[in-house]
């Protein structure tokens, strides 16, 4: 299943999430309190981040120190997106009194440890075997799932190797880096300058590739202007000198 379709998938699970949590916070139109009702709304959505699902303690979302796609998602699997969008809640969580701050750096240390560790493998691979295991120069597959015999997360069989995933979980974690600083702050900036994001810019076409297959290769381009070609060039400015952040940004078809 390609980058495209996969982040869609998530982004309508997480609408579903989203909509589900509103019908539950206003049961009925104009009665209570309107203000109440956003705040336990925008309460019901941080509960993910701090590893419980909207409503349910019992349905936890932070396994081995990442976020899986929901509670019911295959056992050990976890989500670079959602770990992403849950990193960057989290100092929400804080502010709003959901969890304490102590707490909350305990959950970003164990992800930024990860992390860094998973980038690093990632960057070290040069084998099929290994890729096939870790991602490919430093950046990580879409979905992973915890091998309880090495104690390690591996990439999903099937799943692309996905810069846009990769993206968004460094941008997550730098919102924590910067809130939480000190080995928070360390291992993002390790993680983030670890990719070898030149190693995935197509100077042919000054366009970062889409995908990576183990045993295939580099599949597509991110060759359009959206949101996420402009995250990934802007990730990859800060964190690869060797990138022409000026022809990746000119790159995309317009």
């Amino acid at each position: 299943m390609n980058t495209i379709r996969r982040t869609s998938i998530t982004f309508m699970s997480s609408t579903v999430i989203r909509a589900l949590a509103i019908l539950v916070c206003f049961p009925a139109v104009g009665h209570g309190d309107v203000t109440a009702n956003l705040q336990l709304l925008r309460n019901r959505c941080l509960y993910f981040a701090i590893g419980y699902a909207p409503n349910c303690s019992s349905c936890i979302t932070i396994r081995h120190g990442l976020w899986a796609q929901s509670p019911i998602a295959l056992s050990g699997e976890v989500d670079l997106a959602a770990s992403g969008f849950s990193l960057a809640a989290l100092p929400a969580a804080v502010a709003n009194g959901l969890i304490s701050s102590n707490a909350a750096v305990a959950i970003a240390s164990n992800a930024a440890v990860q992390v860094r560790l998973m980038v690093t493998k990632a960057t070290a691979a040069s084998t099929t075997n290994d890729i096939s295991l870790y991602g490919y120069r430093g950046v990580l597959f879409h979905y992973y799932v915890w091998d309880t015999v090495t104690g390690e997360f591996h990439g999903e069989a099937g799943v692309e190797i996905s810069p846009i995933d990769t993206t968004l979980l460094l941008f997550g974690l730098m919102v924590s880096a910067n809130y939480f600083g000190g080995s928070v702050a360390q291992d993002y900036t390790t993680a983030r300058d670890t990719i070898d994001w030149h190693d995935w810019f197509d100077p042919t076409v000054s366009q970062f590739w889409g995908s990576y297959i183990p045993g295939t290769g580099f599949s597509g381009h991110w060759d359009w202007y959206t949101q996420e070609a402009m995250l990934i060039c802007v990730m990859a400015a800060m964190s690869d000198p060797q990138i022409d952040a000026v022809a990746a940004w000119h790159g995309w078809t317009r």
